[in-house]
């Protein structure tokens, strides 16, 4: 990866990660202190085929996050995307980017099981 791009990926990396940290110092002025982020990983898409540098950006910034929500003392859970690119999968858009409406369905009943473990968590401090 060119530096250019490592750039670029370290700016996303910050930008998620002071995204969280934001929430954070929101919940803990409000005496949220059972407070709890979820940081999913960048899918892949169409570009990645068409880029490969995109591919290598995309796993730089996840594995960054998953490393950033590793450190977060049980505060952020990362969740891998729930299923891969497949240009002809019905779950995306024709953009190759967007998930189609069937794709958002798949995702939110892949993600609601792993959000209920963590509202449990939650409620039973």
């Amino acid at each position: 990866m060119s530096n250019t791009s490592k750039d670029a990926a370290r700016s996303i990396v910050q930008s998620i990660v002071g995204l969280h940290q934001s929430a954070f110092e929101c919940a803990k002025d409000a005496k949220n202190y059972n407070f709890h982020t979820v940081a999913m990983s960048i899918p892949g898409a169409a570009f990645e085929e068409a880029m490969p540098v995109l591919s290598e950006l995309s796993s730089y910034v996840n594995e960054s996050v998953k490393q950033f929500a590793t450190e977060s003392d049980g505060k952020v859970t990362y969740i891998e995307f729930p299923f891969p690119y497949d240009e002809d999968d019905e779950k995306w858009s024709e953009d190759g980017i967007h998930l189609s409406q069937e794709g958002y369905n798949m995702l939110g009943k892949a993600l609601a099981p792993q959000v209920k473990v963590i509202l449990e968590g939650i409620h039973s401090l």
